[in-house]
């Protein structure tokens, strides 16, 4: 593995997608590890940007990582446009959905 790709890794400029309205969320505890392992996070709260604002935040900053963590319901228009943009100009792309796909009763 070159240095340069572990250098990329150690200290990140990351584009958080996810839910920080509320102070004691995944989201915030995640972000505040980010943070504590050296990286710098831009947060971007889902429900209030665009895939346009996504690409123009990831300029913007010179972001390595978008990370999203999904929340069901909630929609961001052109998502699916915006990774695929993350993903051929080589942007890393990770993220989760906080709720089970499966056994939850409150869809029947």
């Amino acid at each position: 593995m070159e240095l340069g790709y572990l250098k990329q890794l150690i200290d990140m400029t990351i584009l958080f997608l996810g839910n920080f309205s509320a102070e004691y969320s995944s989201e915030n505890y995640y972000k505040k590890t980010f943070e504590e392992m050296g990286h710098t996070v831009i947060p971007a709260q889902e429900g209030r940007v665009s895939g346009y604002q996504l690409l123009e935040l990831r300029n913007q900053h010179n972001c390595e990582l978008f990370f999203w963590v999904s929340t069901h319901g909630w929609k961001t228009m052109g998502i699916e446009e915006c990774i695929k943009i993350f993903r051929e100009n080589g942007i890393l792309t990770a993220g989760f959905h906080l709720d089970l796909y499966m056994g939850i009763q409150r869809w029947d």
